[in-house]
This record gives structure tokens, sequence and C-alpha cells, in this order.
């Protein structure tokens, strides 16, 4: 590259998924969510979507809390740190 090298300490950002309140229905769904970026709170909102994948109730809302909501909040993310 020819730049120069600086040491310097590792940037780390810790971002926290919140999720709450979770409703599912035969084909809609929808759960409360907070999002923290270094301890603060910056997004606080419901998601709301629907699904027709062939499971049940039971095994979407199993499916959403094994990690699935928590995928669906980080993929909508758009978090500025500046």
């Amino acid at each position: 590259m020819g730049g120069i090298i600086i040491n310097m300490k590792p940037i780390k950002t810790k971002i926290e998924i919140e999720i709450s309140k979770m409703d599912v229905d035969e084909r809609y769904y929808q759960f409360d969510y907070k999002v923290f970026l270094n301890g603060k709170k910056i997004k606080e909102d419901v998601y709301c979507n629907d699904y027709e994948n062939g499971m049940t109730k039971a095994e979407w809302r199993s499916f959403l809390k094994r990690g699935y909501a928590v995928q669906e909040i980080i993929e909508s993310l758009q978090i500025e740190t500046n």
C-alpha cells in the first residue's frame, strides 16, 4: 500500500437487540424491539411482517425465538456512528 502504518487500539462497537411482546397468528407476526449502541438506546419500534412458509404458529414462534427475529432487525438496521 505504501502508506504509514499506525499502531492503534481496535475499534469496538457493542450492538444489543432486545425483542419483547411477540405475537404470532396464522399469517402475521409482530414484536417490539429496542436497539442499543454502546449501551445507549438508539431505536425502539414494532416490527410487523407476514409469513407463508408452511410452519404452524408454534413452529414460527419458536423459529423467531431461536434468532430469526434478531436477524430480521439486524438486516433492517442502518446505524450511523458519526
